[in-house]
């Protein structure tokens, strides 16, 4: 009997051990799972988007253009017969004097004929023929930041003198050049960079940047601006925006990559867990790049560390 008492405490023990180790390992279970779960709820993602990568930077832009100066034949009221931007040929009439058209002060008119084919503009500045793209070399372009203001077009004029300038021809077969100066030194911006130009009157330009120069902290680009629209042929300054275009894609944050073997890529985020994702990177700037290898609208993760750590300890 004695025996068979001590072979029941006996079990009685080893069941209770044998609980104690089952809530044990579930306890440990439980607390793993929550600290897996709370972790996971920190990890940070972004939703993969099809964008443009670009960076946009505000500076002044100097206009310089081909320009030709048209003078009045004699003194007197004018007369419009075009508008500010309308482009002609050459001998096309752009405006009429009426007033002493002869020496000997005889009353009529003379039609002020275009000397080439252009766009007109009334806003003469006196830059011009010295403000041409050729000349740009020749110039210390940091000093001439200091001379060309921008300032509020005027009306066309309505009275001249004989001898006085009336209107210039913009030479619209020749790409004006904006020199745009910039606080600070551009990420990215190199000579030969596609980028596009935006300014306040709502006029818009595509170019390549053909030269940088650069003196204690500011930096001047040469773009040649091609497809201008707005008043990049009247203006001889403007406040604009340059905008570096690298590329187009499916654009991530940088942060977001993570290498994994000898594989490149990111982590997704799904109702079904974390996923390595393999991508491959087709252009870079600054904390942005566009890859391809995810969908739009794909939760990214962008704390991949964190995910790293997770499956470590897992």
């Amino acid at each position: 009997m004695e025996r068979a008492g001590l072979a029941k405490r006996a079990r009685i023990w080893i069941g209770r051990i044998l609980l104690m180790a089952v809530v044990l390992l579930v306890l440990v279970w439980l607390g793993n799972q929550a600290y897996v779960f709370g972790v996971s709820e920190a990890i940070r993602t972004e939703s993969a988007e099809w964008s443009e990568l670009s960076v946009t930077y505000k500076g002044q832009a100097i206009i310089m253009r081909n320009e030709t100066v048209v003078t009045a034949p004699a003194s007197g009221s004018v007369a419009w017969l075009v508008t500010e931007g309308t482009r002609v040929h050459i001998g096309s009439p752009v405006a009429r004097i009426s007033g002493a058209v002869s020496p000997e002060k005889e009353q009529g008119s003379v039609e002020v004929k275009s000397p080439a084919a252009g766009i007109v503009s009334c806003h003469l500045d006196g830059w011009e023929g010295i403000l041409a793209p050729a000349n740009y070399q020749r110039m210390d372009l940091f000093t001439l930041f200091n001379s060309v203001r921008p300032k509020p077009l005027e009306a066309p004029p309505q009275e001249v003198q004989s001898g006085s300038p009336v209107f210039k021809i913009v030479d619209n077969l020749v790409d004006p050049y904006f020199l745009v100066k910039l606080d600070g030194q551009p990420v990215d911006l190199a000579i030969g960079s596609s980028v596009d130009l935006e300014w306040d009157s709502g006029g818009t330009g595509q170019g390549r940047v053909i030269g940088l120069q650069s003196r204690s902290g500011t930096c001047i680009a040469i773009v040649d601006v091609s497809q201008a629209t707005g008043d990049a042929f009247s203006a001889r300054a403007l406040d604009v925006k340059l905008i570096n275009k690298k590329c187009e894609g499916i654009v991530i944050p940088t942060q977001a990559l993570v290498n994994q073997g000898s594989e490149q890529g990111v982590y997704t985020k799904t109702p079904l867990g974390i996923k390595f994702v393999r991508v491959e990177v087709i252009g870079t700037l600054g904390d942005r790049v566009a890859v391809q290898g995810v969908q739009t609208g794909t939760d990214v993760v962008t704390n991949p560390g964190l995910v790293k750590r997770i499956n470590r300890e897992i």
